[in-house]
């Protein structure tokens, strides 16, 4: 018993300290180093994708493997609703509070830090409504979530999971609203953390909370190109 507690407890430490790192690089990254979107991309591939397999190695865990898989269909199919409901709450959220926010800081921030234009925003927005997002799950939801909650941690894994995930946010949206938006958007940050959360516990899978980041990135993304006048 001694023994697989302490294994559980080794668990448990090496998904924190791989979230505390990973999230501090990759905010480093985007306020600090601004490099382009591909190296950006790069390191968080490494830092994300590369905590997951990390972990995999180190403890042979066989459990990660089911995240991978959609357990509860009924379950999976609420959050593709969900997640087509997100694109209209968002485009709506940005509608209510457009006359706070300052497009140029956006457009300045998408041109100058983000390294994103016109020419290659197109790309630059199925990267992130795809690969981008399935980075993040996996990351979020897939290690410091589900993998947690397995280990008997599930408030835990609930606060540790939408935290973090608030946190990592910090660095992409600095400068694009006032103070008070600002801690409002990171606040509604940590909501978001905890409604994916619970999309991934109903289908016991970080793939519903996926597709539910797939829609809520395609909002985004919109409010992107009429920022910067794709179209």
């Amino acid at each position: 018993m001694s023994k697989s507690i302490t294994n559980q407890t080794k668990k448990l430490l090496t998904i924190i300290i791989s979230a505390v790192i990973a999230v501090a690089v990759m905010c480093a990254v985007e306020s600090i180093l601004q490099p382009g979107y591909v190296w950006k991309s790069v390191v968080k591939i490494t830092m994300f994708f590369g905590s997951v397999v990390l972990f995999y190695l180190l403890y042979k865990d066989e459990k990660i493997k089911e995240h991978f898989k959609i357990k509860n269909k009924k379950a999976f199919a609420v959050c593709v609703v969900i997640a087509l409901l997100t694109i209209g709450v968002i485009l709506g959220a940005y509608a209510l509070i457009q006359d706070y926010v300052n497009p140029e800081q956006i457009k300045d921030s998408l041109l100058n830090k983000e390294k994103v234009s016109v020419d290659n925003f197109l790309y630059v927005a199925l990267y992130i409504s795809a690969v981008n997002s399935f980075l993040e799950e996996i990351f979020f939801r897939g290690l410091l979530f589900l993998q947690v909650k397995k280990l008997g941690h599930r408030k835990l894994a609930y606060n540790l999971s939408a935290l973090f995930f608030a946190v990592y946010h910090i660095g992409i949206v600095s400068g694009w609203f006032n103070i008070w938006v600002f801690l409002l958007v990171i606040f509604l940050l940590y909501v978001a953390g905890v409604i994916l959360n619970i999309a991934a516990e109903k289908c016991d899978s970080f793939l519903g909370s996926w597709v539910i980041h797939i829609a809520a990135n395609i909002g985004i993304n919109a409010i992107g190109c009429f920022v910067l006048g794709v179209f």
